[in-house]
Parts: structure tokens; sequence; C-alpha cells
């Protein structure tokens, strides 16, 4: 009796998940993938077929539907590191930058690991200067003479744990955005997208010869600390001008893709 049970509850069960199945259209245990669920991005299936000129790439990446959207990018990042790029508090970014750049200035004039050296010097020249300093004065006044970094020794650790795993976790998801990123446009996964990144090297290729390192890390830091304070004051003459950009830039990538396509066509018919 219990074994007549057993197999009359399995075969409802059985009806139950069949139907549950066909409703939801779903074939040997698997929804099928519609063109609702994933983007409609150019693929190399697509490409030998006719390529489109669907720009709606497959690979994660945010969302620059904006004129400048990396501006909008910048304006997605930490509260505090927005303070500091806009020049909301103009003393902590006025010693950021002026550290920064005089940084860059003397690894430009010297190796870096001579720079390196000479900032670990200087460290202990100003600690042993002011170590020296404050136990003349502690003598003079008849005070008890001790470390004056006493307090700042007493600490067990300068890093945590925590950060440097939180740290490490972030580098690990960057790393591996990048590197999905790039497998991508290489394997023309998105025939467009690959194209567009083409179309840059190409043109970077004629630049780079003349820049070196020191230099591009010069231009940059100057970049991320004047662009976006001017981009706020200037938001809507600056769009204008980036969206006419994008459009140039988007017309040439679909003219080149319509003269790969002719291309394309002209093979399989030979």
């Amino acid at each position: 009796m219990n074994n007549n049970d057993d197999e009359d509850f399995i075969e409802v069960e059985n009806e139950a998940i069949k139907e549950e199945f066909e409703d939801d259209d779903v074939i040997g245990g698997i929804k099928p993938v519609s063109s609702d669920d994933t983007p409609s991005d150019v693929t190399m299936t697509e490409a030998t077929s006719g390529l489109s000129v669907e720009d709606v790439p497959s690979f994660r990446q945010p969302d620059f539907s904006h004129p400048c959207g990396y501006m909008v990018f910048l304006r997605s990042l930490d509260p505090s590191v927005i303070d500091i790029l806009y020049w909301r508090k103009p003393q902590l970014t006025g010693a950021i930058f002026g550290f920064g750049f005089l940084f860059l200035i003397v690894v430009s004039m010297n190796p870096f690991l001579h720079t390196v050296v000479l900032l670990f010097l200087a460290s202990i020249v100003v600690s042993l200067l002011y170590c020296v300093g404050m136990v003349l004065w502690n003598s003079f006044y008849n005070r008890p003479v001790e470390n004056p970094f006493k307090v700042m020794l007493q600490k067990d650790s300068i890093v945590s744990k925590e950060i440097v795993i939180e740290i490490a976790t972030i580098v690990a998801e960057k790393v591996d955005y990048w590197s999905l990123l790039l497998y991508q446009l290489i394997l023309f996964h998105n025939v467009k997208a690959s194209l567009k990144s083409g179309l840059v090297l190409w043109i970077a290729s004629y630049i780079t010869p003349y820049l070196t390192l020191i230099t591009v890390l010069l231009t940059s830091f100057l970049l991320i600390f004047t662009v976006p304070k001017v981009y706020e004051a200037y938001e809507a003459e600056l769009d204008m001008y980036f969206k006419m950009i994008r459009d140039k830039y988007d017309l040439a990538i679909k003219r080149l893709l319509s003269h790969v396509q002719v291309v394309t066509g002209k093979y399989k018919r030979e």
C-alpha cells in the first residue's frame, strides 16, 4: 500500500513539474534565452551572416549614455574623492595636488628608485630634527626627556587586515573586469566595439612615439585635478561639443562597418 502511495505521489509531482515547464516555455528543464533577456550584441556568428551596427556592447561596462560619460563616472565615486577632485576642500586638495605634482617632477628628474630613497631619507632627517628640537626644548624647561613620537609608536599595526583584504578584493574585481573587456574586444565578441577600439588604437599609434611614461603621468595628474572643475563650470557648452564629437565618431564607425559588410558579401559570393 505504501509503495502505491509513493508511486502516485511521484506521478503527480512529475505532472506538476511538466506543467510548470510548459507554462514557462522550458525545454528539458532549461529555459531558452529570449531577446528580452539578453542584449542584442553583435557576435561573430552575426558577422558572418551580415554585420549589424547595433551599438549594444555585450561586456559589462558603466553607462556612458551622457555626452561626457566619464564625468558621470567620476560623480559616481566616493563622496570624499569627489570633494578632492572638485576642489571642495581647497586645503586638502591643494596639499595632495602639490605633493603629487612635486613627486612626479622629482621622478621625472631622477630614477624612480633614487626618488624613493630620497623620500625615505628626507623623512628620517625631518624626524631626527624634530626629535632633537623636542629634546632640547624639554631639557631647557627641565621636563622629562622622552621620544616625541611615543604615542604614535604605541600602535600595533599601521594597516589593518580588513583594509588589505578589501583593497585586494577591489583590485581583483577591476583586473577581472578589464581582462574580460580586453578578451572580448580582441576576439571580436562585439564587432562594433572592437572596431572602435581598433580605430582609437590606430590614432594612438601616431601619438605614443612622442610620449614618455612620465609625460603621460604628469598630464593625467593635471587633467584629473583640472578637468572636473572646469567641466562643472562649463557643463552645458562642453556637453554640446562632446555630443558633436561622439556623433561624428559613430558615423565613422557605421561607414567602416558598411565597408566591412560589403567586403564580406563579396567574399561570400566569390
